[in-house]
């Protein structure tokens, strides 16, 4: 294994407690003690094993670099990190404990990029940017793995916004479809409005013609409008009816006796009245009409 398992370590100086020194404010007022697991780094998933599961080859390398460059970059900034109580009574216990569970992280971080097979020189390389206070998700020792998470981390975020809108889409076409239902339903509702208020008018009109001169005049109203262009119009029809009939059946002889007399010369009486002489029935007849012989 490489030589730069850890970096250089500078153990902060805690100094015994005299007894017989005299409480200060800032001993009275210490910080409550912190949990030895508090500062401790967590191992963050790489987004390729959100994506492809944490058994891919490449989800497992980029995990244990990050582990590795992320714990030595953060052992690192508690190196330098002033506690609170510093100016009063030195760094205080409470960051050599943030500082040592730092280290087990940093140790198990390597260990564990060991076993899962990543090579010497990318744990170097990650162990150099940690040192040198770069993150892995500001500079990643592994350029392409970074970029795989990068992507695969755009990707997840994309499919679930997508699956945010596919359920919004199908809320907006409910609501559509309801629209639509009810548009027909209060169309229907305005034509029977229309229909309703264009009846309840003709009424009204014919009740004010009924009514309108009821007070001057002593005589009953006139019929409605409507009736009385129905009674008009049959009016008319007869009126056309008895005027095809009178021109049908007027008598003619007149206008031809005249004609006739104007025609021919003399006086009315130039033409004798004679009648025909009745000589009986034709013999060999009879009263069904003559015989046939056979």
């Amino acid at each position: 294994m490489s030589d730069k398992t850890f970096p250089p370590m500078h153990s902060p100086d805690v100094s015994a407690p005299n007894p017989t020194a005299s409480p200060t404010p800032s001993d009275a007022a210490a910080p409550p003690a912190v949990p030895p697991t508090a500062f401790r780094s967590r191992t963050v998933a790489s987004a390729l094993a959100v994506r492809f599961g944490p058994d891919d080859p490449d989800a497992v390398r980029a995990t244990a670099l990050r582990a590795v460059q992320d714990s030595v970059k953060r052992y690192l900034d508690w190196q330098h990190h002033p506690a609170p109580d510093t100016p009063a009574a030195g760094p205080g216990e409470w960051r050599l404990t943030a500082i040592n569970g730092i280290e087990d992280d940093l140790r198990r971080a390597y260990l564990d990029a060991v076993r899962s097979g990543v090579p010497i020189s990318e744990i170097d390389t990650a162990h150099d940017l940690g040192l040198a206070g770069v993150g892995w998700d500001q500079q990643p020792a592994h350029p392409l793995l970074g970029r795989l998470e990068h992507l695969a981390h755009a990707l997840t975020l994309a499919e679930a916004r997508a699956g945010t809108d596919r359920a919004r889409i199908r809320e907006l076409e409910n609501e559509l479809d309801h629209a639509h239902t009810r548009i027909e339903t209060l169309s229907e509702d305005l034509a029977h409005a229309r229909n309703t208020i264009a009846k309840q008018t003709e009424e009204l009109v014919d009740a004010e013609w009924l009514t309108g001169d009821r007070h001057h005049n002593t005589e009953p109203g006139p019929q409605p409008a409507r009736a009385l262009a129905r009674m008009n119009t049959e009016l008319a029809l007869a009126n056309d009816i008895d005027a095809l009939e009178r021109a049908a059946t007027r008598d003619t002889s007149g206008g031809i006796s005249k004609a006739i007399d104007t025609a021919l010369p003399g006086q009315p009486d130039y033409w004798p009245e004679t009648t025909d002489p009745d000589t009986g029935r034709p013999s060999g007849t009879t009263d069904h009409g003559p015989e046939v012989a056979p």
